[in-house]
C-alpha cells in the first residue's frame, strides 16, 4: 500500500513575493507589480 503526503508549497513554504525585491533592482518602480503578475500566473496554471 502506498502512503502519500501532499501539500501546497507555494505561499506556505516559499515566499512567493520575495521576487519583488530582486525585480525592483532590475526594474525600479515595478518590482511589486512583477511579483503580483508572477503570482497570478502561478495560480492560473493550477486551476
Amino acid at each position: 500500500m502506498y502512503k502519500l503526503i501532499a501539500f501546497d508549497a507555494y505561499g506556505t513554504l516559499f515566499d512567493v513575493y520575495s521576487i519583488s525585491q530582486l525585480a525592483e533592482e532590475f526594474f525600479p518602480g515595478n518590482g511589486q507589480a512583477l511579483a503580483l503578475m508572477w503570482r497570478d500566473r502561478q495560480i492560473e496554471y493550477t486551476r
